[in-house]
């Protein structure tokens, strides 16, 4: 009897802090090694899904609009997802005037933050559900006083403006530009702040901003 009454109080104060499950457990859960929150999965199959979902972050660092093309970007999605210790094939979000960030990121989604909330729910990318905002390693960038992230992208995952990708991402001058989005929205601005001021919503590529990184 007493063993029973201990079972059921802890189970009530686990629900009461909302520490439930592996996904409830969102800041709650101690992080991994290496300091990312890893293995945090959508229900089984049993529960209505099919495999867990793919992971999104935003980097750590920032970078100028000088990226080594879509190949460096990829590149610097994979480092950092690496000293994450995340696995996986990571591309960044980004167009250029030969290639649209919608076609570069397959349809695998949905995809989640390594705290465990989904941020993009289906199969393709659309706005995001939560603030997109974690890093691979588990730092929440919202209050970032630069929460800019290069894109050259618009809402629906196309080029936004093909003079201002930086050099198709391979120019740090300062009198190129390139458009950007901010972590702190879920509206269209996520990638595209021109929507705000299409006449100087822009940033001179020698600016360091971050990258968006999605698993694929």
């Amino acid at each position: 009897m007493k063993r029973w009454l201990f079972i059921a109080f802890a189970s009530a104060t686990a629900a009461a802090w909302g520490c439930v499950s592996t996904v409830d457990l969102g800041s709650h859960a101690p992080p991994l090694e290496g300091g990312s929150l890893l293995d945090v999965s959508l229900p089984s199959p049993g529960e209505g899904a099919t495999e867990r979902a793919k992971i999104f972050f935003v980097t750590d660092g920032r970078y100028t609009g000088d990226l080594a093309g879509l190949a460096g970007a990829d590149a610097i999605c994979m480092q950092e997802a690496t000293a994450g210790g995340l696995t996986g094939v990571f591309k960044a979000w980004l167009s250029t005037s030969t290639e649209d960030a919608k076609d570069r990121i397959a349809p695998v989604g949905p995809w989640q933050m390594v705290d465990g909330r989904v941020v993009f729910s289906g199969a393709t990318v659309g706005n995001p559900e939560s603030f997109p905002t974690y890093s691979a390693k588990g730092n929440d960038l919202l209050f970032d006083p630069n929460p800019n992230v290069w894109t050259g992208t618009t809402g629906p995952g196309r080029l936004n403006d093909g003079s201002k990708t930086c050099s198709s991402w391979t120019s740090a001058g300062p009198t190129d530009t390139g458009t950007y989005g901010s972590l702190a929205w879920t509206s269209d601005l996520w990638t595209d702040e021109r929507k705000l001021d299409a006449t100087s919503e822009t940033s001179p590529c020698s600016e360091r901003l971050r990258l968006y990184c999605f698993e694929q």
